[in-house]
């Protein structure tokens, strides 16, 4: 199963001619140990790897459960979104995909930063990522002493 979710997909031909990318199903770039793909309506040149950049990605309470660790560095493309990133480790993880989202959009009981800003005073899940970055997605917090 393919998973389009907005990083781009390059052709495998050998030569380096421009030619336009076809419709799914297609040989994506496999990112993150998850097969995502995006078809650009523009020509890409064939042959050559998209460049990548590394995120890291920070979970806590219920959804570090649905990871099984704290910490993960996921592989992206140089045009993904916050959104992009969460969609393509929750292909890996689809508990952490169920906690995080709804109706393709991210849960109101859920709160996402990048580089400790958050989201929902971005771009929300259109935010986009840089080399580097620091995602963080949390539950809101709760309990304390009256």
């Amino acid at each position: 199963m393919w998973v389009l979710i907005g990083v781009t997909v390059f052709n495998t031909i050998e030569d380096t001619q421009a030619v336009p990318v076809p419709s799914p199903p297609v040989s994506p770039v496999r990112l993150g140990g998850a097969a995502v793909a995006r078809v650009d309506e523009q020509y890409k040149t064939v042959g050559r790897q998209p460049p990548i950049m590394a995120i890291t990605c920070d979970f806590y309470g219920p959804l570090r459960e649905a990871v099984g660790r704290k910490t993960i560095t996921h592989d992206v493309s140089t045009d993904a979104t916050v959104g992009d990133v969460l969609e393509s480790i929750a292909v890996d993880h689809p508990e952490l995909g169920e906690l995080l989202f709804s109706d393709g959009d991210l849960r109101e009981t859920m709160n996402v930063s990048v580089n400790s800003r958050h989201v929902r005073l971005q771009d929300g899940l259109e935010t986009p990522v840089e080399d580097g970055d620091t995602v963080r997605a949390y539950p809101p917090a709760e309990g304390g002493s009256t």
